[in-house]
């Protein structure tokens, strides 16, 4: 049975003399007080106040190192406290840098690569169409050369200036 006075009880159970003095005037400590012998001065049975407290406050106000049963010295729930702080700051950057325009979501590079391979199919569609004319007039090689390499060359215009249009597209429609 350990006599003490409110400072040395409020050190005790690490928190502040005004606390204890607060807990006393509540009446969580009812029954802890015992006069000293020959005094005047009222002093705390530590192992009594302790108790009372126990039953009378909520479990957040208690004294964490004196607590067996305390989550957060629990090696599991350290762990897992770990993991989900890890994953909410890897979390939190994905979605910083998402923002920032460093990644793009998949669904919007598979329409784009959709909308790409429509725009070069009908364009090569056209391709023969446009270019049998012209060489089945050819009676030479080089000209039927000369004519195909025309044609490819206004076509890859074409496939380079529609999909420039593609992406000048979306990138106004991210804005």
């Amino acid at each position: 049975m350990a006599l003490m006075t409110q400072s040395e009880y409020a050190k005790y159970r690490g928190c502040s003399k005004q606390t204890i003095s607060k807990f006393k005037r509540l009446g969580y400590l009812d029954g802890a007080f015992r006069k000293k012998a020959g005094g005047a001065k009222r002093l705390i049975v530590s192992v009594i106040a302790d108790k009372l407290l126990k039953q009378n406050l909520d479990p957040a106000y208690t004294n964490r190192s004196d607590s067996k049963d305390d989550l957060s010295q629990d090696e599991g729930f350290l762990k897992a406290r770990t993991w989900s702080q890890r994953y909410k700051a890897a979390h939190s950057k994905l979605e910083f840098e998402a923002k920032a325009g460093r990644y793009v979501l998949k669904s919007e590079v598979r329409d784009g690569v959709f909308k790409a391979t429509r725009l070069i199919q009908s364009i090569l569609e056209d391709f023969p169409a446009k270019i049998a004319p012209g060489i089945a007039l050819q009676t030479e090689e080089f000209k039927v050369v000369e004519a195909l390499n025309k044609e490819f060359g206004e076509l890859l215009k074409d496939l380079s200036g529609g999909l420039g249009a593609l992406l000048t597209d979306e990138s106004e429609r991210q804005k």
